[in-house]
């Protein structure tokens, strides 16, 4: 069983890797470069891209503000990240952390696992909010 978590967890971190390799490219970034604008080596780039290492919370957030990758690939990138290292995205725990008392309404969900219609409605709570 322990192999087999290994093994999603190699293809997931190389899933995660060329989606940034190819949001890289398509933007005409050389690894040089990117690996510049994001404070990193290229060999730890590179690390990254090719599926060895998984980014930092503080990298992660960089290489998104960096790329800045439409919301599908976005998403990808989320549910890779979130997928491998066990936490949400780092810019979902800075709402968190921005909104301490969001914490307590979060926990009051428990066990609870959310259809598509709470999803959308909580959508629309949340969307209700930018105008405030």
């Amino acid at each position: 069983m322990a192999k087999k978590n290994y093994t999603m967890q190699n293809k997931m971190k190389a899933k995660l890797g060329q989606l940034i390799s190819l949001l890289r490219q398509e933007k005409k970034i050389s690894l040089r470069n990117f690996a510049d604008a994001i404070g990193l080596s290229p060999s730890n780039l590179s690390y990254i891209e090719n599926g060895a290492n998984i980014p930092t919370p503080e990298v992660y957030q960089r290489i998104i503000a960096e790329l800045k990758p439409e919301a599908k690939n976005h998403q990808k990138m989320d549910k890779l990240y979130t997928d491998l290292r066990n936490l949400p995205p780092p810019d979902v725990c800075e709402i968190i952390l921005r909104n301490p008392a969001l914490c307590e309404k979060l926990r009051l969900l428990g066990d609870t696992e959310l259809t598509v219609s709470h999803i959308n409605a909580v959508e629309g709570l949340f969307s209700s909010f930018k105008g405030n």
